[in-house]
This record gives C-alpha cells, structure tokens and sequence, in this order.
C-alpha cells in the first residue's frame, strides 16, 4: 500500500480557526509540507505538534514535488504526508 496524502487548509489570521479534522491530520503526518513554513511552524507550535517539516511552494515545486511523490510510493511503515496548502483556506469547508 501507499503513502496517503491528507490536503488541509490552515487558519489566516485566528489560529483557533483550524479545523479538529486538519489538527488529526497534523498529529497522524509523517511529515509536513507547507506553502509557508514560518506560519506552520507556529500553528504547530500553538497545538504543541512536533513533526518533520519541509517547505513546498512554487519555487520548489518540481524539486520537492518528486521528492514528496517518491516518499508517498514508499511501502515502508504506512508513510503517510501532510501538505497544507495555505491559500484554500476556509476551515468550515474541510
């Protein structure tokens, strides 16, 4: 079986705003790709969630995008990735 892939838009402005299916996400991840690994990393902070972090965006994304598919084709122990994509923010949504 594959990695899974989990999709979760994070809060703008109130932290509070993220959803409980997103924070599940986050603890469950095996690591975190972000758009934006500064405002991550305090949304993390926040929820006392440590995990693995790595920066995902435009500049990188063919880079770091083969990077991230090559982790999800792996068989071992149930990978399983986080990427938050920042600007699809509506928490009421997810």
């Amino acid at each position: 079986m594959n990695g899974k892939l989990y999709l979760c838009a994070t809060p703008i402005g109130n932290l509070g705003d993220v959803s409980a299916r997103c924070l599940e996400a986050f603890n469950n991840a095996d690591l975190i790709a972000a758009e934006d690994t500064r405002r991550t990393l305090q949304l993390l902070n926040h929820f006392e969630i440590s995990k693995p972090l790595t920066s995902y965006h435009e500049h990188n994304k063919h880079e770091k995008g083969e990077y991230i598919i090559s982790l999800l084709m792996l068989v071992v122990n149930n990978f399983k990735l986080l990427f938050l994509a920042k600007k699809l923010t509506n928490p009421e949504k997810m």
